[in-house]
């Protein structure tokens, strides 16, 4: 896992890639290996910010009702390409 964690993006997109050349899928190892909230940071840790920011904004408006904190953070906090 200290590849994964201490590495950059683009470091953790090579470790997966290179993964799935032994026709496995890291992400599926790690779930069946994991659980809980540590699986959910190290999952998180394998995204691009926009595809977790797009898996927080539907999780959060999902189901009855909405989480406005969530929506909140995400949309005002997100990065300014202005």
């Amino acid at each position: 896992l200290s590849p994964v964690c201490l590495g950059s993006l683009r470091r953790a997109a090579s470790i997966n890639a290179e993964y799935m050349g032994h026709s496995r899928s890291l992400v599926k190892d790690l779930k069946s290996e994991l659980g809980g909230k540590f699986e959910d940071a190290v999952l998180a840790l394998m995204k691009s910010p926009a595809s977790l920011d797009a898996y927080y904004l539907r999780k959060a408006m999902k189901g009855m009702g909405t989480d406005e904190d969530v929506l909140t953070e995400i949309i005002c906090t997100g990065p300014q390409n202005n």
